[in-house]
């Protein structure tokens, strides 16, 4: 997958968490990499930028349907996470409400 874009670019979504999806242009696709224009300065128009195509909390996908279930599942790994944390707090709440004191040593 090694596409090359037309004078508007290669049509795209960039995924973002927790809750963004939006189009976007890029200028060349890889099976790791995209090529983005990052803006212009005064005199000249920026060079495309090499950006990962995955990455931990974003991404870009040919269609909207796979930039929302990057999404989902990234959203449901951080409920995941929450719920293990919950429970590891309430064990600790468990022992501590367990407690007792212990006899003086003599």
């Amino acid at each position: 997958m090694n596409e090359t874009a037309d004078n508007q670019g290669i049509a795209m979504w960039f995924a973002w968490a927790p809750r963004l999806i939006r189009p976007v242009r890029v200028e060349r696709v890889t099976s790791a990499f995209v090529w983005v224009k990052q803006g212009h300065s005064d005199t000249r128009v920026a060079a495309p930028t090499r950006i990962a195509k995955h990455g931990a909390d974003s991404g870009y996908f040919p269609t909207w349907e796979e930039a929302h279930a990057f999404l989902t599942r990234h959203a449901d790994a951080k409920l995941m996470a929450a719920r293990l944390e919950l429970q590891r707090c309430q064990s600790v709440v468990g022992n501590v409400r367990g407690m007792r004191q212990r006899a003086a040593a003599p």
